[in-house]
């Protein structure tokens, strides 16, 4: 018989940090699961309460390999930072790319999707991906060099 997983057994890919389940990363997941959507916000509030794999597949009446995947995918997208870069530079923003921004890194919606919800065109959708992509990438080579400045000091 195998035994069904835990939240704390599986292994997740974070390059700064080493062990993502502690208090301060715990507290993090549980304040970002409000930008989840309904359905996946349950699904992590199982997990994050200690629920097996097992029983959270046979809940939702799915197999334990899709609930995992599911879980990590999900772990990727709260830990990752781009809708909260968004939301933390709002002013760089409308409110249409902040929606954008939420229904494409945290809701994972392809990006056709996003366009027929926004009644808007594909390009103007991956347009906005872009520009948002642009500043993080620019924000973190920024961020980068301060530290570099400050260590050196």
């Amino acid at each position: 018989m195998v035994r069904s997983r835990t939240y704390q057994e599986i292994n997740f890919e974070e390059s700064n940090s080493s062990n993502l389940f502690n208090p301060y990363n715990l507290n993090l997941l549980q304040t970002r699961l409000s930008l989840l959507s309904k359905r996946d916000r349950a699904l992590m509030d199982m997990f994050l309460n200690n629920a097996q794999i097992r029983q959270i597949a046979q809940l939702n009446d799915i197999h334990e390999a899709n609930v995992s995947r599911r879980v990590q995918k999900l772990l990727g997208r709260l830990f990752k930072s781009h809708y909260l870069f968004c939301m933390r530079n709002r002013y760089l923003f409308n409110d249409e790319q902040i929606n954008i921004a939420r229904e494409h890194f945290m809701m994972a919606l392809p990006m056709c999707r996003i366009a027929h919800n926004h009644k808007t065109s594909y390009y103007k959708i991956r347009e906005t991906i872009k520009k948002i992509k642009q500043l993080i990438k620019t924000n973190q080579t920024i961020q980068g060099r301060i530290e570099q400045c400050s260590s050196c000091v």
